[in-house]
């Protein structure tokens, strides 16, 4: 069940759903929108360092949640992993050069297992 039925597991799911909403996708901002959406000759080379670099700060929030839980509300996945799961799907792809993370690449070798991960996030391209 996605819906995590004790209380404060729910609300701490809701927590990183708002997390990403507020934290990692304006850090990731910059750098998706440079690197996909904007012309080669057009791009913000310092606004997508920056970005980077802002990224892998919330990333290593998450890393450090993940040293305590097996998914980020707990250890059952929730509905909380799922928005964050596009967030590092494209932080994986377009910040290679990322510092080592291995709670975080736990948590996302779980999730990209995931039927519905595989056809959903990772089978469409960054566009």
């Amino acid at each position: 069940m996605l819906e995590p039925a004790d209380l404060r597991t729910r609300a701490l799911a809701s927590k990183w759903m708002d997390w990403q909403l507020s934290v990692a996708a304006p850090a990731i901002f910059e750098c998706f929108w440079g690197l996909i959406r904007t012309p080669p000759e057009k791009r913000n080379h310092e606004a997508i360092e920056e970005s980077k670099k802002k990224t892998t700060a919330a990333v290593a929030i998450m890393n450090a949640q993940l040293a305590k839980t097996r998914y980020l509300a707990g250890d059952e996945f929730s509905y909380g992993d799922i928005p964050v799961g596009i967030i590092a799907y494209r932080y994986r792809q377009l910040v290679p050069e990322r510092p080592a993370l291995p709670n975080f690449e736990r948590w996302y070798a779980a999730i990209a297992a995931r039927p519905a991960f595989k056809d959903h996030v990772a089978a469409v391209p960054l566009t």
